[in-house]
């Protein structure tokens, strides 16, 4: 595909994700066709339009749910191409977690991280939920998860081993923390 068809196609589903008023639609979860929009994107998601416009759909929080729980998964896939682009998605990935209301997009903001625990203000995002005893258990089971998936360095002991108490986690905490000699 030549350069000027694939900006022609970038645009052409860009503008038609934006045309939606999924508002009005009677059944979004059926007649939406954003979701299917940003995965006809992923093939283009090396081009930083695309980045960008990701990155915008994940962060609006009045945007279409599962439109942000599609470019949060495409994310948590997406091989990043610096440190300045793995920085930005990770802003996203954290404000979503600390700010967000919607636990489904948290849920996956949280398993998006797991890429992205080295990006500034994840790991502490993450952190937070982990410790919150009141968030939803499953944002916290992957906010555990995302840890875990680092490996033994200093800040995923550190945080498995805060958690050692809670209710929640004895169990699988003692368990991850035996398994790295810890």
């Amino acid at each position: 595909m030549t350069r000027e068809r694939t900006m022609n196609e970038i645009d052409r589903l860009i503008a038609s994700f934006r045309s939606e008023d999924t508002n009005s639609l009677s059944n979004p979860d059926t007649d939406s066709v954003k979701d299917r929009v940003i995965s006809d994107l992923e093939e283009y998601s090396s081009d930083s339009r695309v980045l960008a416009f990701y990155l915008e759909v994940a962060a609006n929080r009045h945007e279409y749910d599962l439109a942000r729980i599609e470019v949060l998964k495409v994310l948590h896939v997406r091989p990043t191409t610096d440190e300045a682009e793995r920085t930005q998605i990770g802003k996203v990935i954290a404000d979503i977690l600390l700010g967000d209301t919607d636990d489904e997009v948290r849920n996956y903001a949280a398993i998006a991280a797991t890429s992205y625990m080295t990006a500034p203000g994840v790991a502490d995002a993450v952190e937070q939920v982990l410790r919150d005893a009141q968030a939803d258990p499953n944002l916290r089971a992957n906010a555990f998860a995302a840890f875990e998936s680092t490996g033994p360095i200093p800040r995923s002991v550190q945080a498995i081993r805060a958690v050692s108490q809670d209710t929640q986690f004895h169990q699988s905490a003692r368990r991850v923390l035996q398994a790295w000699g810890k």
